[in-house]
C-alpha cells in the first residue's frame, strides 16, 4: 500500500490512559510471560502465562507458543491446559502453525484428557459468531484477490473490506476474539493494510473510535492499534512512540525511537515489556539499529 505522510489526528496514547487498568496489567502479563519464555525462564514463564490467560480474552498466538514452550520443556501438564484453553476459544484453525502441537496431538489423548478438549471444543460453539467468522474469512480472501501486486485492486478491495467490517459492527457489534477466536487475527491484518491512512480516510478514524471503545471495555489488546500509530510516525519522520515496528523496521536502516524512558512509559500504557525486552525477543541488538 501506497506510504503517505500525515499528521497523527487520532489520539492513541490518550485512549491508552483511559483503558481498564485491568487489562492493562494482564496484557503486560502477558507480554512478560514470552520475555521469560525466550529466555528459557520456565517458572516465571508459566506464572505469568497461567495469571493473564485466566484473565484476557485475546492472546491466541500466545497460548500457542505457551503450549509450544511447555512441551519443550516437557511439561505436558502445562500444555495440556493451554491447549485446552485455545480449543475453548476457537484457536484451532492455529495449531496448523505449531510443529510441536501438531505432534504431540497426533500422538491421540486418553480419558479424562480426550473428553476435557472435546467439551472445550463443545463450549467454543456455544460462543463463536458464525456470521463473523465467515465475513472474516471471506474478507480475507477478497484481501488476497490479485496477490495485492495491483495497487488498484488491492486498494478497491480494502475499501470493500473495511465497509464490511463498519456494517458488521453496526449490526452484529465489534468482532471481538471472544466471539471470532482464531478469526480476530484478520480484523488485526485487515487494519494493517490501511496503514498510512489515518487522516485520509474518515470511514477508518470511525472503525479505530470503535475499536477504542472496545479497548477501553477491556474485549481486546490495548496495544491493537500501536503499529498503525508507529507506522505514521516513521512515516512522518517522527520516533516511533511504541517502538512495536521494531521488528519490521530493524533490517531496514538506523531505526527513529522516543527516548527510551518516554518510549517505555507509552508501551506501560498498554501492556508492552520495555523495549530492551522486546527486542530481546526478536534477537535484535537495539542499540546498533538506533544509534546515530
Amino acid at each position: 500500500m501506497r506510504c503517505k505522510t500525515f499528521l497523527v489526528l487520532v489520539p492513541i496514547l490518550a485512549s491508552a490512559q483511559a483503558q481498564s487498568e485491568r487489562s492493562v496489567h494482564y496484557n503486560l502479563l502477558l507480554n512478560q510471560a514470552s520475555v521469560h519464555a525466550a529466555k528459557g525462564e520456565s517458572r516465571a514463564a508459566f506464572t505469568d502465562y497461567d495469571s493473564a490467560f485466566a484473565h484476557v480474552p485475546w492472546g491466541l498466538w500466545q497460548r500457542m507458543e505457551a503450549a509450544s514452550f511447555a512441551l519443550t520443556q516437557g511439561d505436558t501438564s502445562h500444555a495440556l491446559l493451554y491447549l485446552e484453553d485455545i480449543y475453548r476459544r476457537g484457536g484451532q484453525p492455529l495449531l496448523t502453525y505449531s510443529n510441536e502441537i501438531k505432534a504431540w496431538i497426533a500422538n491421540g489423548f486418553p480419558e479424562p484428557e480426550l473428553g476435557r478438549l472435546r467439551m472445550a471444543i463443545q463450549d467454543w460453539s456455544v460462543h463463536a459468531d458464525s456470521v463473523w467468522i465467515k465475513a472474516l474469512a471471506e474478507m480475507e480472501t477478497i484481501d488476497q484477490q490479485g496477490g495485492r501486486s495491483d495497487e488498484h485492486i488491492y486498494l478497491v478491495n480494502d475499501s470493500l473490506n473495511l465497509d464490511r467490517l463498519i456494517e458488521l459492527t453496526g449490526s452484529r457489534g465489534f468482532p471481538c476474539p471472544s466471539i471470532t477466536g482464531a478469526s480476530y487475527s484478520t480484523v488485526s491484518w485487515l487494519l494493517w493494510h490501511h496503514r498510512g491512512m489515518i487522516t485520509s480516510s474518515p470511514r477508518l478514524r470511525y472503525f479505530i473510535s470503535l475499536a477504542e471503545a472496545e479497548i477501553q471495555k477491556g474485549s481486546i489488546d490495548p496495544d491493537l492499534l500501536c503499529g498503525l500509530q508507529d507506522f505514521e510516525d516513521v512515516q512522518a519522520g517522527r520516533p516511533m512512540r511504541y517502538g512495536t515496528l521494531l521488528y519490521y523496521y530493524h533490517e531496514r536502516g538506523h531505526i527513529k525511537l522516543m527516548d527510551r524512558a518516554e518510549l517505555n512509559r507509552n508501551r506501560a500504557l498498554v501492556g508492552l515489556v520495555p523495549i530492551e525486552d522486546f527486542a530481546i525477543q526478536f534477537g535484535i541488538d537495539l542499540d546498533a539499529v538506533t544509534r546515530p
